[in-house]
């Protein structure tokens, strides 16, 4: 899977892996802010004497809002950007076990059980799969 993920010459791949991993980076920074505006806030309320509650809580809603479209916002545009390079990973394991099964002798075919096999194989393609969904969520 590494070699799909960042194959030689392919530049474009390489850049596509390099931004979708920048957009995860400033999203979770944007997640931490979180807590870190909601302290300042708090201390604002308690420090400034001409801020209001209302003021005060009126931008922690807008603020965390911000920072929760914001961080939604860049893991969409990094599911977007990996998705081509997930696809083609993907693709490539599939026509590499496609080749290889073609390539085994006929009495491992003869004495496997055909649908076996190919669940086998389907199970881990769709394994594959979850594998690049779950890299998303993290």
């Amino acid at each position: 899977m590494g070699k799909s993920l960042w194959p030689k010459g392919e530049y474009a791949i390489k850049g596509r892996v390099v931004t979708a991993m920048s957009l995860l980076v400033v999203g979770k920074l944007l997640n931490i802010q979180v807590p870190i505006y909601f302290k300042e806030v708090v201390d604002s309320i308690n420090t400034t004497p001409g801020i209001s509650v209302a003021t005060a809580a009126g931008a922690a809603i807008i603020g965390y809002g911000a920072a929760r479209t914001g961080s939604y916002l860049f893991s969409e545009m990094r599911n977007a950007v990996f998705a081509a390079v997930a696809q083609k990973a993907i693709r490539a394991s599939a026509g590499n076990l496609f080749s290889h099964l073609h390539s085994l002798d006929l009495h491992f075919h003869l004495s496997r059980e055909t649908g076996g096999l190919s669940r086998a194989l389907d199970r881990g393609l769709k394994y594959l799969s979850v594998i690049a969904n779950e890299c998303d969520t993290y």
